[in-house]
């Protein structure tokens, strides 16, 4: 999606398609307490902010 451009960096936040602003959220298989990388998630879920 970065690759794209579908997903932008603006420095306020992350934008999907040039209108959205989005969180990312990682997806872990594992409980936080292990976790060793906090980056290194398999899957990601992306959602809409709410608001302006």
């Amino acid at each position: 999606m970065f690759e794209s451009k579908t997903l932008e960096d603006t420095g306020k936040g992350w934008l999907l398609e040039g209108e959205f602003f989005v969180d990312i959220i990682a997806l872990h298989e594992v409980e936080p307490k292990f976790l060793s990388d906090i980056s290194n998630a398999k899957f990601y879920k992306i959602v809409l902010k709410k608001g302006k």
